[in-house]
């Protein structure tokens, strides 16, 4: 499976995301986290685009097949959407496309994971951050999020993470 990226302006997001699920051999989301919201009475996780302008694509056709097949689909939407990529038509590499298949769930997002201190390091007993404890970079146990090490789009990864002890205490 490879995937692609599409640079969208906002407002076209849903039209877009529509046509390509059209496709026999395509399957687009928007890529969504759960984040903790706390106001009012309110505590719980909610969905939030983790990035707007963007349109993940998962597809079986390679680049070249891709682009052939796709090439006038992709010239039309010129104006409110861009396939990210060295070339005209760009995946993922490898180590990407694999951190992602192991970060989102197959609605495309990514749920909160839960871990504790067990002896001043961190472990993940559940969720998509599990086994991925070395590439956390920073924890902010109020906002419940993790800092990863890895970038993409440009940004560091903030996913949610919510650590159910502090850090030095006796484990549970």
């Amino acid at each position: 499976m490879f995937w692609y990226v599409l640079h969208t302006k906002q407002a076209a997001n849903q039209t877009l995301l529509e046509a390509i699920n059209r496709c026999d051999d395509m399957q687009a989301f928007i890529p969504m986290v759960e984040k903790w919201f706390q106001g009012k009475g309110i505590r719980e996780y909610q969905l939030k685009k983790l990035y707007p302008d963007y349109i993940f694509i998962k597809s079986a056709l390679d680049e070249e097949v891709l682009q052939e097949k796709y090439k006038t689909f992709f010239q039309a939407i010129q104006g409110i959407g861009v396939l990210l990529g060295n070339h005209q038509f760009s995946a993922l590499d490898r180590q990407e496309e694999h951190s992602f298949s192991l970060l989102f769930n197959h609605n495309g997002v990514i749920r909160h994971s839960l871990g504790r201190y067990e002896n001043e390091e961190l472990t993940v007993i559940e969720g998509p951050l599990q086994g991925l404890e070395n590439q956390i970079v920073k924890i902010d146990r109020h906002k419940r999020t993790a800092l990863l090490g890895n970038t993409f789009l440009g940004q560091k990864m903030i996913l949610p993470l919510e650590v159910i002890n502090r850090k030095g205490s006796v484990s549970l």
